[in-house]
């Protein structure tokens, strides 16, 4: 596997810990950020179940584009990128490759409410690891 290219993978031990496992589809990853394009070619692997756009207030079903500012699919592809397929969205191999993702994208305008609805929502339908960028999230705010 290529990773020289990730310099975080071997600095946070991912491919030692690569030989013990990559997750598990028991595993459901929740990324709160600003959507994901799941129409992306990298990650057409990805896992993914059912999301909530808080923005809108509908849920995210199927492959979709719900992401209309990139964070939250470079966040998915951090995550759960096909592995060596030369696309390479943000890496050569997503961290989780085996887990599955639920996105839930906040308001716009996200406050410490919002986060803490879809944070609910997510535990409430089988999240056991929640992805929180923040500061991203705080950014993009400040930027609009």
């Amino acid at each position: 596997m290529n990773i020289d290219r990730q310099w975080a993978i071997p600095a946070a031990g991912f491919d030692s810990a690569w030989t013990k496992t990559t997750g598990s589809a028991a595993n459901i990853v929740a990324v709160i950020d600003t959507g994901i394009d799941a129409t992306h070619e990298d990650l057409q692997n990805l896992r993914l179940v059912d999301g909530y756009d808080f923005i809108h207030n509908q849920p995210i079903t199927g492959r979709v584009n719900s992401d209309d500012n990139g964070h939250g699919t470079l966040v998915a592809g951090v995550l759960g990128a096909s592995a060596n397929n030369g696309l390479a969205l943000s890496a050569p191999i997503g961290l989780f490759p085996l887990c599955r993702l639920r996105l839930w994208t906040p308001p716009a305008k996200a406050d410490s409410n919002s986060v803490a609805q879809a944070i609910t929502w997510a535990a409430d339908h089988g999240a056991n690891i929640i992805n929180l960028s923040l500061v991203a999230l705080v950014l993009g705010m400040m930027l609009h």
